[in-house]
């Protein structure tokens, strides 16, 4: 009964097979980028070789369970091919990374890409290129990025040189945190850093494809600039940001805003402006089309409109940036304007699964990114939530009546944003620690405003733009994203706007996820069993330990939460992004942190703070206090070299843990945590026993 119950299974699972291979790719993904070490080159082809010759031999006997243990075969040789693609990957950007700091370093390469920053910071100036007075070419990476004040006269394309430090990538602010230097590794970044002045040797260089698309968003970006004028900058942002992609020019009080209503997934270039552009541009040409009697009775109008749509639509795509959530969503939709061609159903779970398997092949670092998680989670949610529900859409609207369609519409919006806003929360709680609690509130008005008027008036914008006729679009477009933003700023000033939530558990985001999504697909039989499952999983969410110290890489910051859930932050002239970003871990702001020099369990000497009933932690700021903070604290940090206490004081050791600059200088940022009974577990961003990821090696390496 249970080995017939299960083959019914591993049948289902055979029937729906495109839609779980990513997942199974995903699995070898997630165990590469685990692995404290770099792996050889050859280590996932034997497994994936082994897995497949057992499966290729056990085939042919039969014994109990047999299914399963061929699918569990199967499984794990699907697992290796996603973690072999994840080692080429890896191989194929590989690039040098600048080991040290260099100080007025003269920098030459070629402008690729030009970000404009908020105020009056400049841009963000991606190199390429590259190559460093005094710096050998084997070890001069491969793409720079600087910020640099004036660049009025930049264009992508231009051969630069101009004087300024770059510094290695830096590392992430704490365990578990997004780590930028994997990033820049895989975009090969390697180095950052920022110009002394403008640069004055500017040459035009070899143009390719890539060139000529950067000018144009940059024209367009000026043009808009200058329609709009200084007094109407917002609405310039705004419409920038939806055509080129670029959001960096935008302000910081308006970002934030439009987060906090839930509403900053309309900047972020994705299937939904995508499907809006295909849309609109599906419908105009095969109404168009259809208006004319030869072409309606001789011509696949539907068909024809399906190509136009799709290429217009590719290249919006290239004029945006080319994101991910972008790039995702355009092979989703050029294969479902394939399936109008050959007559099939457009709206599948398989494109989804198809999508992300092209993706997770050619670009497996995607899978850890906040875009590929939400979008891709959004998407499969409501195909399947639309599958379930579309018998009654068609009966709803089949009923005659403008004012009863107008109110599904806005039921469907609603439907929308929430089944969205199920299906990311868990990822988004993840990244963000924080909820929008008006989303669905704000997307009822703020979707169709821009459904209707902002993306379609954009179109026509870059259409009539060559011809010096998009003006007026422009300006529609400016004033309907206006009142998006006003939207957008009432929602977030409404009482408990935004709910903060600490850090919570990758393990439950990943089961929460994952039988999200196949719980609707699986047998029925099983669905309590998933469904338990799934409860596990959300439980597991806010389970998860929260450390009670943080130390930043840098030694700049040390963050204490105390028994009484207080931050207090330690340190000189730390940065802001890091404290803003431990706060977000907490679940709390910035302003939630008391300065040590203002916190009664500081004084001139150091800190003694209780970080669980009767477990304190010191940090000392003078090697006169080591031995007394070694006898009564469960954790000591120094602030202080370690060649500063005597020798005595040595040789005498410590009979609780240690910390000071030099591991972190050796380990990277620390996150510890200390159990009620005083029990100490630190984790280091690198591991003591190996260190061998590309994009993480420690500077003294």
């Amino acid at each position: 009964m249970l080995n017939a119950e299960i083959s019914r299974v591993i049948d289902k699972l055979r029937e729906n097979i495109i839609i779980f291979l990513p997942l199974m790719l995903s699995v070898g993904i997630l165990i590469y980028f685990a692995l404290p070490f770099e792996p050889s080159w050859y280590s996932g082809l034997i497994v994936f070789a082994l897995l497949l010759n057992a499966w290729h031999m056990l085939r042919h006997y039969e014994f109990a369970l047999r299914s399963v243990l061929l699918a569990l075969l199967a499984i794990g040789a699907v697992a290796s091919l996603g973690f072999m693609a994840a080692q080429v990957r890896s191989a194929i950007v590989s690039a040098p990374v600048l080991a040290e700091e260099l100080r007025f370093v003269h920098i030459n390469g070629i402008v690729e890409r030009i970000d404009r920053l908020d105020g009056r910071k400049g841009s963000r100036v991606l190199i390429g290129d590259v190559t460093l007075d005094g710096i050998a070419p084997d070890k001069t990476p491969k793409k720079v990025r600087i910020r640099i004040i004036k660049d009025d006269n930049l264009q992508a394309g231009q051969r630069i040189s101009v004087k300024g430090n770059l510094l290695p990538p830096p590392p992430p602010v704490m365990p578990q945190s997004f780590n930028f230097q994997r990033w820049a590794y895989y975009n090969q970044i390697g180095a950052v850093g920022y110009a002394f002045y403008e640069p004055k040797d500017i040459f035009e260089a070899d143009f390719v494809s890539i060139h000529y698309i950067e000018r144009l968003r940059k024209a367009i970006e000026q043009h808009i600039y200058t329609l709009f004028g200084a007094e109407n900058q917002t609405k310039a942002e705004i419409v920038t940001a939806l055509i080129t992609g670029r959001k960096t020019q935008m302000r910081e009080s308006d970002k934030v805003a439009l987060q906090d209503a839930g509403l900053a997934h309309m900047l972020a270039i994705s299937g939904l402006h995508i499907g809006l552009i295909v849309s609109a541009v599906f419908f105009f040409v095969r109404l168009v089309l259809s208006a004319v009697p030869y072409c309606a009775l001789n011509w696949p109008t539907k068909k024809i409109a399906a190509v136009i749509a799709f290429i217009m639509a590719l290249l919006y795509v290239l004029l945006s940036g080319a994101s991910l959530p972008a790039v995702r969503a355009i092979i989703m939709m050029g294969i479902a304007m394939l399936a109008i061609v050959m007559d099939r159903n457009p709206f599948s779970l398989r494109l989804v699964a198809f999508a992300a398997l092209v993706i997770l092949l050619i670009l497996p670092e995607s899978l850890l990114s906040v875009s590929f998680q939400l979008s891709f989670s959004a998407v499969a949610a409501l195909i399947i939530f639309y599958e379930r529900t579309r018998k009654w859409w068609q009966a709803q609207y089949a009923r005659p009546g403008f004012f009863w369609r107008c109110m599904l519409y806005g039921l469907g919006v609603v439907a929308t944003t929430l089944v969205s806003t199920v299906a990311t929360a868990a990822p988004g709680l993840y990244h963000f620690n924080h909820f929008a609690v008006y989303g669905a509130f704000s997307n009822l008005f703020a979707v169709p405003i821009l459904a209707m008027f902002v993306m379609p008036c954009c179109l026509l914008a870059i259409l009539l733009w060559p011809f010096g006729l998009g003006q007026w679009a422009f300006w529609v477009a400016g004033y309907g994203a206006q009142i998006i933003l006003n939207i957008a700023h009432y929602c977030a000033d409404l009482p408990y706007a935004v709910l903060h939530q600490p850090f919570i558990g990758a393990w439950g985001v990943l089961i929460w996820t994952v039988l999200g999504c196949i719980i609707w697909q699986w047998h029925k039989k099983l669905l309590p069993l998933f469904t338990v499952l799934l409860v596990v999983g959300g439980v597991l969410l806010f389970v998860e330990k929260q450390y009670n110290i943080i130390i930043t890489s840098d030694y700049r910051l040390i963050t204490f939460k105390d028994n009484m859930g207080r931050l207090t932050a330690y340190g000189d002239s730390p940065r802001r992004f890091d404290k803003d970003y431990i706060a977000e871990y907490y679940g709390r702001t910035s302003k939630d942190y008391l300065r040590w020099s203002k916190s009664n369990d500081c004084d001139p000497d150091g800190c003694f703070i209780a970080v669980q009933d009767n477990v304190f932690v010191e940090i000392i700021r003078f090697p006169a206090a080591y031995v007394d903070a070694c006898r009564r604290a469960a954790l000591v940090i120094l602030d202080f070299p370690m060649d500063a206490l005597t020798e005595e004081q040595r040789e005498r050791g410590c009979r609780v843990p240690v910390v000071s600059r030099f591991d972190t200088w050796r380990y990277g940022s620390y996150g510890i945590y200390v159990s009620p009974k005083g029990f100490i577990h630190m984790d280091t961003l690198y591991s003591r026993d190996n260190y061998d990821r590309p994009w993480s090696v420690p500077s003294w390496r």
